[in-house]
């Protein structure tokens, strides 16, 4: 009439009665299955693709391989000048009210 303990890993065997297969708790598969349709309803919404609006602005920019032809004279020196063309479109039904465009460059370039 001996017992044994035995370990693993340096864990301990749980007590008696710890582990109970009595006291298992009844599963309510019907509520779990209402749950998961619930969650699903709400991943579905979630990750539906809402539309872009149909206007839109779109800015597009014309840059030159080369210096232009002349440069802009600056007293005795010519500085070499870059002409961009910038086009901005409109796809919307309404007009763009309140539509305004900003330009900057950082040094040595400037604006003329």
């Amino acid at each position: 009439d001996g017992t044994t303990p035995l370990s693993s890993l340096g864990t301990t065997p749980p007590p008696p009665g710890a582990v109970g297969a009595a006291e298992s708790k009844q599963l309510n598969y019907e509520a779990m299955d209402a749950e998961h349709r619930r969650l699903l309803g709400v991943i579905r919404e979630a990750s539906t693709t809402r539309p872009e609006p149909a206007g839109g602005i779109s800015l597009r920019a014309e840059v030159p391989l080369r210096c232009d032809e002349r440069g802009s004279g600056e007293g005795a020196e010519e500085l070499p000048a870059l002409t961009v063309r910038l086009m901005a479109a409109h796809s919307g039904v309404a007009p763009a009210d309140d539509v305004s465009m900003v330009a900057s460059c950082a040094p040595p370039l400037f604006l003329a």
